[in-house]
This record gives structure tokens, sequence and C-alpha cells, in this order.
């Protein structure tokens, strides 16, 4: 995965259902950041035991969101 130099990195505190889809861990961004969600940010969401990790980046176009 590359990172673009001119985005911000959210790491959302909390613990992340894992189960959770795009749709919801794009509505869990929106709670916590409204402003950054569809600006190209990147957010990441860690599992109970931290050992597991989801990245989701706010993308506005045809797609929405990308989960990595």
């Amino acid at each position: 995965m590359y990172v673009k130099k001119d985005r911000a990195i959210y790491l959302v505190a909390g613990i992340t259902d894992m189960r959770k889809q795009i749709n919801g861990l794009a509505w869990i961004a929106n709670e916590k950041k409204a402003d950054s969600v569809f600006s190209g940010d990147y957010f990441v969401f860690l599992g109970k035991t931290r050992k597991t990790m989801k990245e989701c980046q706010g993308r506005f176009h045809f797609s929405g969101f990308s989960l990595n």
C-alpha cells in the first residue's frame, strides 16, 4: 500500500469489531471526523487483540471507499 504524503492518517481509538465491513467502518469514521471522510485521508481500525488491522481510505469518486 502506498500512502500519499498530503493525506492524514487517523488511528481510531478504542476496540473495533472486525466483523464490520466497509459501510460500518465508514460510519465510524464519519462519527469520529466527519469533515475528513471524503478527503482521501486514511482511517486505521484495530481489533480487540490488536493483532488485526483494517485501513479505510475515504475518496469521493464512483466507488466511494477503499478498504485494505
